[in-house]
């Protein structure tokens, strides 16, 4: 049985309680094609981490960030745009209050 006998029913599935409940569930079903998925979402959710936490250390944290810089990829990328953003509305927060 592969993934596609997932995907109807995700809509609810998605919405049975924690998602910490979910995983147990997952984790005692002898799936294998279940637990591909949960491995593969864990390992991109740990790369993504990775990848943020560096770009927030080349900025020099998301207070003191204050452009894109060569180091950074002259802010084309995506992590360093929402960074951008979430800094001017943090500015825009504050001039507000």
């Amino acid at each position: 049985m592969g993934v596609s006998v997932m995907i109807p029913f995700l809509p609810f599935l998605t919405k049975l309680g924690s998602s910490s409940f979910r995983r147990k569930v997952v984790d005692c079903l002898p799936w294998g094609a279940a637990h591909h998925v949960f491995r593969l979402v864990d390992d991109m959710d740990h790369v993504t981490f990775q990848i943020y936490q560096h770009k927030k250390k080349l900025m020099g944290g998301l207070e003191g960030f204050e452009g894109p810089s060569s180091s950074v990829g002259d802010g084309q990328d995506l992590i360093t745009q929402l960074c951008e953003h979430y800094r001017v509305g943090i500015r825009m927060t504050n001039l507000l209050i």
